[in-house]
């Protein structure tokens, strides 16, 4: 009888550990950058006036339409949203051409028009790594969503 209500003790302790740790809690800044990339961005944004100073580095290829209006850290990373004229595939295509010209080199791609696609990058001297997002969230009239993070390697 002992043993069987020590084992039910334990057993519920695990319940609820298990349950609290599912429930997570605050994230700090110290939340790695994958975590930070695989959230839906809390700047999401389709219009507005662009921002002075994105903090990404001063040679970020970014191609003609592109606009800026939102930059956060998420601990190293630099967050920055915005929208683009166009739709998916061509911002897809001039963000792949504008990272070739600025000799970045392309890690992964992901393209999935009309919807979504993703560019990884690797700048050119090195420093830095991350991902160009383009979302079809602006509900059409030729303008999308841009997702960049940008990161320290």
């Amino acid at each position: 009888m002992r043993n069987r209500h020590l084992l039910a003790i334990v057993a519920a302790t695990v319940v609820v550990a298990l349950a609290l740790a599912a429930c997570g809690g605050d994230k700090d800044k110290g939340d790695s950058d994958a975590e930070a990339e695989a959230t839906a961005s809390p700047l999401a944004t389709c219009t507005g006036p662009a921002v002075a100073k994105t903090g990404l580095p001063a040679n970020f290829p970014v191609p003609s339409g592109v606009t800026f209006t939102a930059t956060a850290s998420a601990g190293p990373s630099t967050l920055v949203d915005g929208f683009a004229t166009g739709d998916v595939e061509s911002v897809y295509n001039a963000w792949k051409q504008a990272f070739d010209t600025a000799n970045y080199t392309l890690t992964s791609t992901d393209f999935e028009a009309p919807n979504d696609a993703e560019l990884n990058f690797l700048s050119a001297d090195g420093k830095t790594s991350g991902q160009a997002a383009m979302r079809n969230q602006c509900g059409g009239n030729g303008t999308i969503a841009v997702h960049v993070v940008d990161r320290p390697e």
